[in-house]
């Protein structure tokens, strides 16, 4: 299986979004009976880059546990988003929540036995916190998996400081 072949895993996760992963659109809401319509290419979203999945999940035989993939998301147009690894479904994501789409934009989609942390809206409480620092973070925990140990724990050390930072605020 050859698992970094971008425009092949592409071309096969879309078509497999559009024929029957993603959820159908129901253009006639008032009619009863009708059957949702399958979506079209022009309605979806579709990210594709390279993330490290386990050897085992892809079904590779390797002599590491972990071989870089190439991962596609598709969004449809009824709300819902499918990840792809190497061509093949990983999971389908009805709701996609605010976390979904900060490991979207970290380009570090869950594995899927935790795919359900992305489903369904989130807490008001998350909901309350800015999108610009939760993207911030998300991307800083992306990189730091290619981080050594040192420059992975020198970031931490600085985060940590602002967590004091902001709790001496918030108790000011």
């Amino acid at each position: 299986m050859n698992i970094r072949h971008p425009e092949c895993h592409l071309r096969r996760a879309l078509a497999s979004a559009l024929a029957t992963d993603l959820e159908g659109v129901d253009d006639t809401p008032d009619v009863e009976g009708a059957a949702p319509r399958r979506p079209r290419e022009d309605e979806c979203g579709v990210v594709l880059f390279g993330q490290f999945w386990p050897a085992a999940l892809l079904g590779v035989q390797a002599q590491v546990r972990l071989v870089e993939a190439d991962t596609v998301v598709v969004s449809g147009p009824a709300g819902d988003a499918c990840v792809y690894a190497a061509g093949r479904l990983l999971y389908r994501v009805a709701h996609p929540n605010r976390r979904f789409f900060l490991d979207l934009s970290a380009q570090c989609m869950a594995q899927p036995a935790a795919r359900a942390a992305y489903e369904g809206r989130d807490s008001a409480d998350l909901e309350a916190v800015d999108y610009e620092l939760e993207g911030a973070l998300a991307r800083l925990c992306g990189a730091a998996r290619h981080l050594d140990s040192g420059e992975a724990l020198s970031a931490a050390r600085v985060l940590r400081e602002y967590v004091l930072r902001f709790e001496a605020l918030a108790a000011a």
